[in-house]
């Protein structure tokens, strides 16, 4: 199983798959993407955006894949903390920060 984590700030959203979870007319909704990255024969692979799902379509797409691409690692970015629902499971813990994660050195 991936990693996953709430980010309170997209651009955090590096070499990991993406969930973005908005309001749009009334709903709550989301969509995976995912760098683009190459593969082992040069082929080029990016996501195809533009087609927001209910919130536990968009995480099952983001799960799959994690089997389909070389990130590890889902990150949940809600445009409010409010508009996650416990029926789409637990709320994921919140990104470790670099800046604490790592100590800074002089």
């Amino acid at each position: 199983m991936a990693n996953e984590y709430w980010l309170t700030d997209e651009l955090d959203a590096n070499d990991a798959i993406t969930v973005r979870v908005r309001a749009f007319d009334g709903e709550v909704v989301a969509e995976a993407f995912f760098p683009v990255f190459e593969d082992t024969t040069g082929k080029l692979f990016s996501p195809a955006l533009g087609n927001p799902v209910p919130v536990p379509v968009a995480l099952a797409n983001a799960r799959k894949l994690v089997q389909q691409t070389p990130y590890d690692t889902i990150l949940i970015y809600l445009e409010d903390e409010n508009l996650w629902q416990k029926e789409w499971g637990a709320h994921p813990t919140r990104k470790p920060s670099s800046l604490i994660a790592k100590p800074f050195r002089v």
